[in-house]
């Protein structure tokens, strides 16, 4: 690819307005590419962008783009998409990742349990010959903590979220796509319950508007937040 579409721009241009209030890690939406936060990632639309090379791959212009603005303002970026490897030849990985202020990526969290994309299960003995069980349950030692990652209805297995704080982690982001409501959604509970089995903050954040599908386009707008170890909710993103 010659460069990120230019709808990237404005994920980039909400990074830099936050950042510029003194936060040190800013959490993108689930699938943040364009292309992918339109409509859901079933196996006939996840084709079609890999033939059209809309994934992201290790080096690629999207994470150049992302870790410059990292590394511009001097924070950490968590985010989510698909990716490419080069090992898997022909499918990819929904993938979550952080990339510290320096712009390198310090995490790469290959969704584990999906049912639309390909996961490390489906290649799992070449998987572990390649990257080990560590990679499968990556934690980053950074210098705002210990860091892993979730995504989407993932926050609702406790089996990956404890695995993840088995290994140190402190905090879980977790970029999700989901109606969100006043009312505490099974979602909602699940935060609130990895948070304080694993006494871990979580923070969530959900995927905002939504086009071209058969759902009121505000469904999924609010319901990002920061919950804390104790379960307690620091800050929230309100249902309008």
């Amino acid at each position: 690819m010659t460069g990120p579409p230019m709808k990237w721009f404005r994920f980039f241009a909400v990074t830099i307005a936050v950042s510029l209030v003194g936060l040190e890690l800013v959490l993108l939406l689930l699938r943040h590419q364009p292309a992918l936060s339109a409509a859901p990632p079933v196996a006939a639309v996840a084709r079609e962008l890999y033939m059209l090379d809309r994934h992201m791959s290790e080096g690629c212009s999207e994470y150049e783009a992302l870790g410059g603005i990292a590394q511009t303002n001097k924070i950490f970026l968590a985010g989510n998409g698909y990716e490419s490897d080069a090992n898997f030849p022909g499918i990819f990985f929904q993938t979550s990742f952080i990339i510290d202020p320096s712009g390198t990526v310090v995490l790469r969290y290959r969704r584990l349990n999906s049912m639309y994309s390909p996961t490390p299960h489906d290649v799992w003995d070449s998987y572990l010959d390649i990257y080990d069980l560590e990679a499968v349950f990556p934690v980053a030692d950074t210098a705002i903590g210990r860091l892993a990652a979730v995504a989407s209805e993932e926050i609702l297995y406790p089996e990956l979220s404890r695995c993840m704080a088995m290994r140190g982690a402190e905090v879980i982001v977790h970029s999700t796509c989901e109606v969100a409501s006043p009312k505490l959604a099974p979602k909602g509970i699940a935060r609130r319950a990895r948070a304080i089995k694993n006494l871990v903050y979580v923070i969530s954040c959900n995927t905002a508007s939504m086009t071209g599908l058969d759902l009121p386009g505000e469904s999924a707008d609010g319901g990002s937040m920061v919950i804390n170890y104790l379960g307690h909710v620091l800050a929230e993103d309100d249902i309008i």
